[in-house]
């Protein structure tokens, strides 16, 4: 936007991308399940703006050595912009889940030499998939 200060007009715009956000966080994973709320990751200057890119910027997500135990399985990168999105300057992941219940998973997505981590998450067990019958 601009303004005016003392008779001089003066623009503010947003500036290059510094950093990655998470902007909406990782929430209902069960496991081997898509989660139900998908994360996305929000491009920001240095200032906490929100940048567009002028070209297409991949963010990738891939599981932190603390929750390093389970299989991080589904579409691991997303695309700034992509329609998934719905918004410039945000990567909306999709598919994304993690196969082994748990306690402390964090998701970290990269782009270049940006990075950023998810909150802890837990991955709750299933519902039952088969039914085993043993002998001894």
């Amino acid at each position: 936007g601009s303004f005016t200060v003392n008779g001089t007009a003066l623009t503010v715009s947003v500036g290059a991308a510094a950093k990655l956000a998470v902007s909406t966080q990782v929430a209902g994973a069960t496991g081997g399940v898509a989660f139900t709320t998908q994360p996305k990751v929000t491009l920001q200057d240095a200032g906490g703006n929100t940048v567009t890119p002028t070209a297409a910027t991949v963010v990738t997500a891939e599981l932190s050595q603390l929750g390093a135990q389970g299989t991080l399985a589904g579409s691991t990168s997303a695309t700034v912009g992509d329609v998934a999105s719905s918004a410039p300057g945000v990567a909306a992941f999709s598919n994304l889940a993690i196969n082994q219940a748990k306690t402390g998973y964090i998701l970290t997505f990269t782009s270049g030499t940006m990075k950023v981590d998810s909150s802890v998450f837990e991955v709750t067990v299933g519902a039952r998939a088969k039914l085993a019958v043993t002998t001894n």
